[in-house]
């Protein structure tokens, strides 16, 4: 499959999260992309699905079917409630709290790319990802008007 001017060029329209915004923070990007784009990155993820549970970790809980989110608050709350606990020992314990918000927004291509070569995947299909992934280009449409096309350079649609 190659890829084509109507495959990797959508238009980003950006939807409002509040109602007065004052940063760019306070707006959604959304992806228009073509069917043709949509179908081939469904048809990915369902192979890719498959493969899943014998590449993600039984301990990992984001994006894992059946894990939720208050999984993870109890973990933190007995794992803070055991530090707070311990009177005895030479090690010491700490937590650490990381901010991953929205991660897949700065997977930079070739760190993509080097994991799956890692993990074994095919060169075809390790090629139909980063197709899907790294568009040629991308145009923002603001006030009705489409803008002159960008070339991104991470993250992931």
């Amino acid at each position: 499959m190659r890829q084509s001017l109507l495959v990797t060029s959508p238009n980003v329209v950006l939807i409002l999260k509040v109602d007065n915004p004052n940063t760019p923070n306070d707006f959604r990007p959304v992806a228009l992309c073509s069917v043709v784009y949509k179908t081939v990155a469904k048809i990915l993820a369902a192979r890719l699905k498959s493969l899943l549970p014998g590449l993600i970790s039984s301990h990992q809980s984001a994006f894992v079917s059946g894990h939720f989110i208050f999984d993870n608050v109890m973990v933190a709350f007995k794992s803070l409630h055991f530090i707070s606990q311990k009177k005895v020992g030479k090690k010491g314990l700490m937590a650490l709290r990381l901010d991953m918000n929205k991660a897949y927004d700065r997977v930079e291509w070739n760190f993509l790319r080097a994991v799956m070569i890692k993990m074994n995947f095919y060169q075809d299909w390790i090629r139909l990802v980063l197709e899907r992934v790294s568009s040629t280009s991308l145009s923002f449409v603001l006030n009705s008007r489409i803008s002159s096309s960008v070339k991104p350079s991470r993250g992931l649609r």
